[in-house]
């Protein structure tokens, strides 16, 4: 019975981890949620004010005089909505196309810098614009890649001292070449070490967690 529960437990498929939490970023999200809010009421309210006063006119004229065409009225009314809604959307179309401005533009440089970082090299960083998103973001990167970079210095270090260390077991007597071959191997040990902690992988080959390059085993995240 045992064995028939695992091997049902096997073969279920990984549970979703979803994540409702729908506000990551308060400062950003709700900055631009109230600028759409405010918006979206201020247009609204001039264009209900609008039409009350024209209304409130149109029957007020045919009170006065039932006669009263006022079919003129209604195609003011209906051009002017019309030219309302046009520069509405002119303007926000404007607003959009600054916005995402100021956040495609650090994405694209995150992209730009995540593919030198790709290709083995450090990037040089660069100060956001005034008005850019992600500066939080911007400085956590910065930070990543200052522990990175003093992570590359140190291990050019330990590769000087390698260098230095096969030069002598190359040409010392037998004492020092024996010496610098043990330092030699535990200089090689500890580097073995560090990578399999940076890979999340045991030093004997047993994986602590999913190999890099197999993102399709990682577990599957959703924010909805």
């Amino acid at each position: 019975m045992q064995g028939t529960e695992k091997s049902e437990r096997a073969g279920e498929a990984p549970r979703r981890n979803r994540r409702r939490k729908y506000v990551i970023n308060p400062t950003f999200q709700l900055k631009y949620a109230g600028t759409i809010a405010v918006s979206v009421f201020l247009i609204s309210s001039i264009i209900g004010s609008i039409l009350y006063g024209v209304l409130h006119h149109q029957a007020r004229m045919r009170l006065m005089n039932p006669e009263t065409h006022t079919s003129e009225v209604a195609t003011v009314v209906l051009l002017f909505g019309l030219a309302f809604a046009a520069v509405a959307a002119a303007g926000v179309g404007g607003w959009s196309v600054l916005v995402t401005h100021r956040i495609c533009g650090p994405i694209f440089l995150f992209e730009r810098w995540l593919a030198e970082v790709a290709e083995g090299r450090i990037p040089k960083l660069r100060p956001l614009r005034q008005k850019d998103e992600f500066k939080d973001f911007h400085q956590t990167f910065a930070n990543a890649i200052g522990a990175l970079a003093s992570r590359k210095e140190a291990e050019l270090a330990v590769f000087e001292e390698l260098s230095q260390l096969v030069k002598t077991a190359s040409s010392g007597d037998g004492l020092a070449r024996r010496q610098a071959l043990d330092s030699l191997a535990a200089q090689v040990e500890t580097l073995r070490k560090e990578a399999s902690a940076a890979l999340g992988v045991q030093p004997d080959g047993g994986s602590e967690a999913v190999p890099i390059g197999r993102p399709e085993e990682a577990p599957a995240v959703s924010w909805a």
